[in-house]
């Protein structure tokens, strides 16, 4: 239940926001400038605090098999998207294949991840 209180509570922040623009609260600059702030500060903050731990032989191993895994599956995503985009043109194709190569996890994985397994120090 706790989760699901989380994710409902993270939902209901992202409805204030559907309903500051709706209503004119918030204007289109302010959103570049809340977006201009998650990225060069919050996220970098959420990935900081996450790396905050005792650093031991199975973490680095760990660490890098995490690291080949990413690469190799950004690989296969890259190879896989220019073939189901390669009629495109050149310009929309590289933004469609790089849509298809990385996540957007950092604004509601990050809390999704927290709420259900909790902090892993």
């Amino acid at each position: 239940m706790t989760v699901l209180f989380q994710v409902l509570t993270l939902f209901l922040l992202m409805l204030c926001g559907l309903i500051a623009v709706s209503t004119r609260l918030i204007s289109q600059r302010d959103i570049g400038v809340m977006n201009t702030f998650v990225l060069n500060f919050a996220q970098v903050g959420l990935i900081i605090d996450g790396l905050q731990r005792k650093a031991d032989p199975q973490l680095i191993r760990e660490l890098g098999w995490t690291f080949l895994l990413s690469c190799v599956i950004m690989m296969l995503c890259g190879a896989v998207g220019g073939m189901i985009f390669r009629r495109e043109a050149h310009g929309r194709r590289a933004v469609l294949t790089n849509l298809c190569m990385v996540s957007n996890c950092g604004y509601m994985g990050y809390p999704v991840i927290i709420a259900a397994r909790g902090r892993t120090r």
